[in-house]
């Protein structure tokens, strides 16, 4: 119960409702057992075993919020803070704007009760603070408890005094029964996980051939097992009404809640097993002649990833609005909802989505099946994920003394890495020519390769094996012996060690890369790309059995199974990319990957300054070459299709529209529009617009779409207002718009997932625009493409004091000034990141998000003086039991921050990069970092104040404002003479970087070692994290475009004590 000796973190204590206390009880465990396994005859002296049983038992407290819509938003009241205030709200009703227009207005049925449910919240949790006018927030007690198993077992078999054969196996347990989703006492757990089987399996032969030749032999076996609880062991499937399924959320998982937040009853519990297996062998030879030590050997790893999950045979409804449906742009706009931001207009975030849950709105259903392996046909409801992949080498490595104070060691290792392959056949992948689709290369449309069939299909191997991988190694010590003169002096005789080094490894890239994650849903990596499953989703409105405007209580009525989906057919192992377009995406890799490696340099300096007290000097880097990195091929085209310059025209259409100019209408923060209308209406100096007239018109049977969705639309005049070129033009790639474009002669368009309303059609020819006129490959979303064009490099200073055992003190003391440079700023599993633009790929040399210029870390141990025998002499031997043998550690730890991104708000160039910013006129980079890091905080809800910066409606007593009053307009945004945001169309603006905040912790420990009898000890321990109780505030909002610009939340960080009694015998 060590919590009770916690601090209360500063965030829990200053809000309502937290003052409790969070905590995490650890409970060990266990004991062990080894000797002789055969206590008598020949195997007496040969056989030796080992047992060691642990247990761990967490139970814990955690604080879940939940936010639960106001009564007010329960009946339909939508309520916003008028836009360019911090204080000023404004209210509107939206069942009412419907019914006035005519339009669906009462409460779905199912809604209500899931509302109904959320608001039992209340009289089980506390209401605690929320800057959301629309919801209340809600906390309480989740009571977990994890269960950890780790039994070990090792057995020592000495068959000669020159063999020794040993095995051994290590496994971890592990089993979390999940939380419950409600604070009430029948609610039932979700998303539990067990870890069933993480075992490490080893056997290993040392032969000694001769007093100077001897070799070890190691095969062993890593696997990693783990599950969430199947769906039929105690826990429910999926989320019902009224016992019929109902699962909400958008494919491949139903997990979502709500579109204005209401938290349904249950989500998605698919049982998912992972079965990993690695398989290494290992053979090292060791051979001394002369002063050299030679060592050469082999090692080979076999690498393969078992998925399996459950695939739930009923349909996913997804909530919202279905695409081109004109409901939202007719209630949602700047007349009936004054003052509201443009982003929440039309279908935007807010009015909308408070509207589509009210009424239950359902946008689309999705239904998902995938192939039976064994069959090769769909209708299977369990899927696979299988990948494998070799790799392996031989080296050699010598260790000369040349003489006793010069030692050099080299090596050279060859490398072979095979290539991640599908054991079952079933990925499908696409070709370079059929990533490339239409296209002969990027950014050229009208130049087409005539590939208007790209497809799909599976292959032995995606890329081929890499051989040629060569990695030399060379290192040298050398003690010096220089007495004379101040070289003497300063290498004191023979106190100095100098130290240089050079290497050369490969590494392979985490199966991810080419298997894909998030439970496999298409497109997310070649393992996962479409063909493996089947999959259709039909928009409201599309096909009679989902009519336009559906409710939850229509599909809890009338539920979509598999025979409503027509596009669900055979399987086939050649899938065509037009049957898949608007619905999923695809994924593909460089067919002549080659292994990274990493290249290593260091030089070093040690100096002896007194004895057992080092101070040592280095130079370190590395950089890594050839580094994998996954990026989406189809970056949307505004520039050679002339999109761009039509673009500006529809800015000039508007303004001209509103009696603006075109500077007055990009001037941020954007005013107000008394017509969002930016078609040619005949006044002077508007033009007609082609591109977006064939986008918006009729083709074949699909009359045009409505003026809300179109010319008059609030999202399109918001993206004119704040040139979002790359916006706009990835929405008209969209099938609502494109098809329009299109017609005939882009064959999906003529397919199921073309948007067409049940009995239309695109049967028309196009406007005559070539179908690559935004991206690459137009058949698919997006085209993940698993390049080696990734690199990472460090370079740093690094000093370090080592103070040996002396006094009963021991102490390190490190400091680094380094840097470090990349092109890839993403940590995850695949280097996923999409670059600014493929058009210059140098744009994305940036600092590493692992930068941090300064460290400092001290760790030091000290004995007290305290005790019988010591400078404090205790001789009474209870109070020496007492007071003495007390060791007290520290661990002082401090850093620079990491780079933070100050970026702009507008895909003003294409759909991966939101617009940089630019400097005001006199203003550094570095003032804008005093100001957001050096800045005394200030209260931002400070009632009756008149200045509305410290007075927000909005705000919380846990926000502060960490920057001077000055740098932040009235409406919270940047004042806009410090810096401003790119809102120019057809530009990128800069990219700044300023360092995060910095952070130290420091960490004391106490330590007592009690001699009980000769073989009995008892050792005392605990241990203050962050002992001084230092609260850890983050940076504050970086964004000049944000409402909160400068604003902190809570801090983080508070002590927690551990204690900790071990009783040895």
């Amino acid at each position: 119960m060590s919590e009770q000796f916690n601090a209360n973190s500063w965030a829990r204590n200053a809000t309502p409702g937290q003052g409790f206390r969070v905590y995490n009880r650890t409970h060990n465990f266990g004991g062990n057992l080894g000797g002789k396994l055969v206590p008598f005859g020949y195997l007496k002296d040969k056989l030796f075993f080992f047992v060691n049983y642990e247990y761990q038992w967490i139970p814990s407290v955690n604080a879940t919020t939940t936010n639960i819509l106001t009564p007010a938003a329960e009946t339909g009241v939508y309520t916003y803070l008028i836009n360019g205030t911090t204080n000023q709200f404004a209210s509107v009703n939206v069942l009412t704007l419907a019914a006035a227009a005519g339009y669906p207005s009462k409460i779905d049925p199912v809604v209500a009760s899931y509302m109904a449910l959320n608001d039992k919240i209340k009289s089980a949790a506390t209401q605690t603070f929320t800057t959301d006018p629309n919801r209340l927030s809600y906390v309480w007690k989740q009571a977990n408890s994890n269960q950890y198993y780790y039994p070990t077992a090792r057995l020592d078999y000495y068959i000669t005094p020159k063999e020794q054969l040993t095995f051994s196996w290590n496994l971890e347990h592990e089993w979390f029964p999940g939380n419950p989703r409600f604070p009430f006492a029948d609610s039932p757990y979700q998303n539990p996980f067990r870890i069933g089987g993480y075992f490490v399996w080893a056997a290993a032969l040392q032969s000694t051939f001769s007093a100077r030749t001897f070799n070890e032999f190691r095969y062993g076996v890593q696997h990693s097992g783990d599950s969430n609880a199947s769906a039929t062991a105690g826990y429910g499937s999926y989320n019902t009404y009224n016992n019929q399924v109902l699962r909400i959320g958008t494919a491949p998982n139903a997990t979502a809640n709500l579109p204005f937040g209401t938290v349904t009853p249950y989500e998605d519990q698919q049982n998912t097993t992972g079965r990993h297996f690695i398989t290494t062998v290992y053979d090292t030879a060791t051979h001394l002649v002369g002063q050299h030590t030679i060592r050469f050997g082999a090692n080979f790893r076999n690498t393969i990833w078992k998925d399996i999950w459950e695939v739930f045979p009923y349909s996913i409804y997804t909530m919202g609005t279905p695409s081109g449906d004109p409901i939202p742009g007719n209630l949602f706009t700047a007349a009936s909802l004054p003052g509201d931001v443009p982003g929440d207009l039309g279908n935007g975030s807010g009015a909308a989505a408070l509207y589509n849950q009210l009424v239950g709105r359902v946008s689309q259903a999705t239904f998902r099946t995938v192939v039976n392996p064994d069959t090769k046909q769909y209708g299977n409801f369990v899927a696979y994920n299988w990948t494998q992949s070799y790799m392996g080498g031989l080296w050699a490595q010598d260790s000369w003394r040349v003489t006793p104070t010069l030692t050099l060691n080299y090596g050279l290792r060859w490398e072979v890495q095979g290539n991640m392959f599908d054991p079952q056949g079933l990925s499908t992948t696409p070709s370079l020519r059929d990533i490339y689709g239409p296209s002969t290369s990027l950014f050229t449309p009208g130049s087409l390769s005539g590939n208007n069939d790209p497809i799909a299909q599976p292959v032995d191997r995606t890329y081929n094996p890499d051989y040629l991988n060569f990695a030399p190694n060379i290192g040298v010590a050398w003690n010096p012996t220089v007495t004379q003169g101040l070289l003497g002096k300063l290498m004191g005789g023979a106190k100095t060690a100098i130290r240089a080094g050079f290497s050369m490894s490969y590494f392979d890239e985490g199966t991810l890369n080419y298997s894909g994650a998030y439970q496999c849903g298409p497109g997310q990596g070649i393992g996962c790309n479409a063909g493996k499953n089947a999959q259709q989703t039909i928009v409201a409105g599309t096909s009679s059995v989902l009519p336009q405007f559906t409710t939850l209580s229509d599909v809890v009525a009338n539920p979509l199974v598999q025979a409503n989906y027509p596009a669900i057919g055979t399987y086939n192992t050649i899938l065509h990319q037009n049957t898949q377009t608007f619905a999923t995406s695809f994924a593909g890799m460089k067919p002549t990957l080659v292994a990274p490696y990493l290249e290593t340099w260091n030089l070093s300096v040690q100096r002896e300054l007194s004895k057992g007290t080092v101070l040592e000097v280095r130079y370190a880097g590395n950089a890594t070459h050839r580094q994998w990195r996954t990026f989406d091929l189809n970056e949307t085209n505004i520039f050679e299709n002339g999109f761009l310059n039509e673009f500006q025209a529809a800015q000039n259409n508007l303004a001209i529209a509103n009696g603006l100019t075109v500077a007055q209408l990009t001037a941020q923060p954007t005013i107000p529009l008394k017509t969002t209308n930016f078609s040619n209406q005949g006044l002077p100096g508007q033009v007609n617009l082609p591109i977006m007239s064939s986008a918006f018109g009729a083709r074949g049977t699909v009359p045009a779409i409505a003026a809300s969705s179109g010319f008059s639309s609030s999202t399109f005049a918001g993206y004119l207002e704040n040139g979002a070129a790359g916006s706009f033009a990835s929405s008209l790639n969209s099938n609502t718009y494109f098809c329009r474009m299109m017609g005939n002669s882009f064959s999906p368009c003529l397919g199921p997932n073309s948007g067409a309303a049940a009995g239309q059609s695109y049967n028309a020819a196009g406007a005559g625009y070539p179908i690559n006129f935004f991206r690459l490959n137009p058949y698919t979303t997006s085209m993940n493409y698993v390049d080696d064009v990734g690199w990472w490099n460090y370079n740093g200073l690094q000093v370090q004091l080592r103070k040996s055992l002396a006094h009963g003190l021991v102490t390190t003391v490190n400091y680094s000034f380094s840097h470090a440079m990349s092109n890839t700023g993403a940590d995850n599993a695949t280097n996923g990141q999409n670059f600014i633009t493929l058009r210059n790929q140098r744009l994305d040399r940036r600092l590493s998000p692992f930068d941090q210029r300064h460290t400092i870390s001290s760790y030091t141990t000290y004995e007290l003086p305290i005790g019988k025998g010591k400078l404090v002499n205790l001789s009474n031997k209870w109070l020496d039991l007492a007071l003495g043998g007390w060791t007290n550690s520290h661990i002082f730890q401090f850093a620079t921050g990491t780079p933070v991104l100050i970026g702009g708000s507008y895909a003003t160039f294409n759909n991966f990069f939101n617009s940089g910013v630019q400097l005001g006129p006199g203003v550094t980079l570095q003032d804008v970092s005093n100001a957001l890091r050096n800045t005394p905080y200030q209260k931002i809800d400070q009632v009756g104040n008149t200045d509305s910066r410290l007075n927000r409606g909005n705000s919380t007593d846990l926000q502060r404002l960490a920057v001077p009053l000055d740098w932040v307009a009235s409406d919270g945004r940047i004042n806009q003479k410090y810096i401003t945001w790119d809102t120019t169309p057809g530009t990128l603006g800069q990219q700044l970087y300023i360092p995060n905040i910095n952070h130290w912790a420091w960490n004391v420990a106490l330590m007592k070692n009690y001699r009980m009898t000769e073989r009995v000890k008892m050792q005392l321990y605990a241990e203050a994290q962050n002992i001084m109780n230092h609260p850890t505030w983050g940076l504050p909002t970086v964004t000049p475009n944000n409402t909160s610009f400068g604003v902190v939340g809570a801090p983080s960080g508070g002590r927690t004590m551990t204690f900790r009694a071990l009783l040895s015998f």
